[in-house]
């Protein structure tokens, strides 16, 4: 039968171009041979990366400890209570003027004293923040 010898003679010839293809130095290798796969797998290495950390890649350095942790929110807390009582409690009664009806009205130099201190603790806590977020080995 006629194609009896032509699939034989087929995977023939796909064999000698197979093996020429290794004994031939300047020709390319089959692409889906195993050598080529070999050749292009690379390897990467792979890192955890946490958000917030002390570790070499984590994205953002903070010092996780408790207790560290617990005294920041005293501090950020203090620093609100300072702006209320300066702000609300303590300026008013020096730096308002009464009306006929009992109503305190805030002059001029209440208003600036006031958001001069809220700007400066405003800075603080931000200088604090950036302190404790900051690498200091970086």
């Amino acid at each position: 039968s006629p194609s009896k010898p032509s699939s034989s003679s087929t995977s023939s010839s796909a064999l000698l171009r197979k093996n020429s293809d290794q004994i031939n130095p300047n020709s390319e290798t089959p692409k889906n041979s195993t050598a080529s796969k070999k050749k292009a797998a690379v390897v990467h290495a792979t890192v955890k990366r946490n958000t917030w950390g002390t570790q070499p890649f984590d994205k953002h350095w903070l010092n996780l400890d408790c207790c560290g942790l617990v005294c920041a929110s005293l501090t950020y807390m203090l620093h609100a209570y300072g702006v209320y009582s300066f702000g609300w409690i303590l300026l008013p009664p020096w730096f308002s003027v009464m009306d006929e009806d009992g109503y305190r009205e805030l002059t001029f130099g209440c208003i600036f004293h006031r958001t001069l201190f809220i700007t400066i603790a405003a800075l603080a806590v931000f200088a604090h923040f950036k302190a404790m977020t900051t690498d200091p080995g970086a």
